[in-house]
C-alpha cells in the first residue's frame, strides 16, 4: 500500500471510528484500526466483537490518490496521536515489508509497527436485512439525541441499557428508560423502506452505539438502516455502523404512557429549566425537590437539605388547568428532560403524586418524556 492524502481528512476518519474501541476492549483483537486502499478509496475501520465503525474517503475526493493498493493494520491510538500532532497538510503512508508503515509529512519520518492480521470482526454481510428504511441524518441525530439519554448507565439489566427501535412501513420509534426516566421520539414523516413483517419489527441497539454514531452525522447526508436478525447497519455517505442488537423483552410503558392526567401546566422550557437548576442546588445528596400549591394559588418549587438549608421559588406557568397536586421529584433527573425538550414551551401533566409526570414539546405530538416521583412521607 502507497498513498498520499491531506492530514485533516485522514484525521476526520480516524476521530470517526475511534469510539467503537471504547469501553471494553477484545484483547483478542490483533489490531486497532485497518488501513485498505483500493478502488473505492482509504477506508478506515475500527471496532470489537460487538460494534465496527468504517470511514472510507473516496476515490475521487481531492488530495487522494493511491499509487499503490493494499492494507495495514496498526494500533489507532498511537496513529491518532501521530496523524493529529503533523502541522503539514499532505501525509505519506506506505505499507513496506515486515508490516511496517512508514509515515512522512513535511521533514518528518515514522516507521509504525503492524501486524498481519486485519480486523477479524465478522457481522452478517450476505443474509438480507429483515427491514431496510432511508431518512434525513438530521432528523435520526435529533430524534437519538432525545431518548438516548435516558438509558441506563448500569448492566443490571441489559435491555435497558440500550434503545429500543420500533420500525414500521412508515415510522421509526425509539425508545430509552433507566428505570426511572422514560423518553420516546417518532419520526413524524414518511419513510422509503423495505419492511418483510406486516406488524413491523423491533430490536434493541446499545446506547453508547447509537449515540456515537448519530453525534458525527452531517445534515445534508441521508442514512439507510439495515435490521438483521442479531445485528443491525448504518450507513450515511461512507461511514458506516454495523453493531450486536441487546437480546431481550423491553418492558413496555402503555400503560403509564396512556394515563390521564387532570393537571396540566403550559411553561417555558428555559424558564423551567433555570428554576429547577437553582432549586436543585439546595436539594442535598438526594437531589428530591418538591412542587406544590400554596394558599394563594401559587405555584412552588421547594428543596430542603438539613445540614445545608432551604430554598423555594414561585412558578408562573404560561397556561395552568385543573388543581395542581403536590408531587415530588428528582432534580437532577428533571434537569435531564428538560434539557432534552427540542421546543421554547412544554407541557408538564400530572395525575397524582404517585403517577410518572408526563412531559412533552408543546408542538410536537410525536415526543415525550416521563419521571417517576418520589414519594415522601
Amino acid at each position: 500500500m502507497r498513498i498520499e492524502v491531506a492530514a485533516h481528512t485522514l484525521k476526520s476518519a480516524l476521530s470517526a471510528v475511534m469510539p467503537a474501541l471504547y469501553g471494553k476492549r477484545n484483547t483478542t483483537t490483533p489490531a486497532d484500526v485497518v488501513l485498505l486502499a483500493d478502488a473505492q478509496g482509504l477506508t478506515v475501520t475500527a471496532g470489537q466483537t460487538d460494534m465496527v465503525l468504517s470511514y472510507t474517503i473516496p476515490n475521487h475526493q481531492a488530495r487522494l490518490h493511491i499509487m499503490r493498493a493494499g492494507q495495514a493494520a496498526l494500533p489507532c491510538s498511537t496513529l491518532n496521536d501521530i496523524i493529529r500532532s503533523l502541522s503539514e497538510e499532505i501525509v505519506n503512508l506506505e505499507a513496506s515489508q515486515g508490516n511496517i508503515l512508514v509515515i512522512r509529512s513535511g521533514s518528518a519520518v515514522y516507521e509504525l509497527c503492524g501486524s498481519e492480521a486485519p480486523i477479524s470482526i465478522k457481522f452478517p454481510s450476505n443474509a438480507s436485512p429483515l427491514a431496510t428504511a432511508h431518512l434525513p441524518s438530521s432528523l435520526l441525530r435529533r430524534i437519538v439525541r432525545e431518548v438516548a439519554w435516558a438509558a441506563s448507565t448500569s448492566d443490571a439489566r441489559p435491555v435497558l441499557s440500550g434503545v429500543h427501535c420500533y420500525m414500521d412501513s412508515s415510522h421509526i420509534h425509539l425508545t430509552a428508560t433507566d428505570g426511572v426516566r422514560f423518553a420516546s421520539s417518532k419520526t413524524s414523516r414518511s419513510l422509503s423502506s423495505l419492511l418483510d413483517h406486516q406488524t413491523g419489527i423491533e430490536v434493541i441497539i446499545p446506547k453508547r452505539h447509537l449515540a456515537s454514531y448519530a453525534k458525527l452525522l452531517t445534515e445534508e447526508c441521508s442514512t439507510e438502516i439495515a435490521l438483521y436478525d442479531s445485528s443491525m447497519t448504518l450507513s450515511s455517505s461512507g461511514f458506516v455502523m454495523q453493531s450486536s442488537v441487546i437480546e431481550g423483552s423491553f418492558p413496555s410503558l402503555d400503560r403509564v404512557s396512556s394515563s390521564c392526567y387532570g393537571n396540566e401546566l403550559i411553561l417555558s422550557t428555559q424558564n423551567f429549566l433555570a428554576i429547577v437548576e437553582r432549586v436543585t442546588l439546595l436539594a442535598g445528596d438526594s437531589h428530591v425537590i418538591q412542587l406544590c400549591t400554596v394558599q394563594n394559588g401559587t405555584l412552588v418549587l421547594s428543596a430542603r437539605a438539613a445540614t445545608i438549608g432551604h430554598v423555594s421559588e414561585e412558578v408562573y406557568p404560561l397556561t395552568r388547568i385543573g388543581e395542581m397536586n403536590t408531587i415530588s421529584f428528582n432534580g437532577r433527573f428533571m434537569i435531564d428532560i428538560l434539557r432534552a425538550i427540542p421546543s421554547d414551551s412544554l407541557r408538564l401533566m400530572i395525575s397524582g403524586p404517585r403517577s410518572p409526570i408526563r412531559l412533552q414539546p408543546i408542538d410536537r405530538m410525536d415526543t415525550f418524556f416521563l419521571l417517576t416521583p418520589v414519594i415522601t412521607r
